[in-house]
């Protein structure tokens, strides 16, 4: 049973969490998610560094979201815990990847 679990979740093992940072933009992306921009560098080493996308299929996409706004508007720093680099069509073809913060990972926000 246990290896089962660690099976099911192995994406999220290899993975890293971004540094903290201000977000400073939050692009909303048609049917696709949500863009953040800040200095939060390049945990899973992708073509894009200091760009998060977090997919609109995220269970707490609605709480990260208002989360974002947030920190945004208080000057509040966020990190998130990102388990892949993964391509975003609207904004450039299939060789560019973007630190994607899927349905298993996190964001967190902190205090300055």
């Amino acid at each position: 049973m246990w290896l089962l679990a660690l099976a099911a979740c192995g994406p999220c093992f290899a993975a890293g969490f971004t540094q903290w940072a201000v977000p400073r933009r939050v692009d909303v992306v048609r049917n696709e998610g949500i863009m953040v921009y800040g200095s939060f560098g390049n945990a899973n080493g992708c073509t894009v560094v200091d760009q998060i996308f977090v997919p609109m299929g995220h269970a707490q996409y609605n709480q990260i979201y208002s989360l974002l706004l947030t920190a945004m508007t208080t000057g509040m720093q966020v990190q998130a815990f990102s388990d892949q680099c993964a391509p975003q069509d609207w904004y450039a073809g299939p060789t560019v990847t973007y630190n994607t913060v899927d349905p298993c990972c996190s964001i967190y926000l902190m205090q300055n």
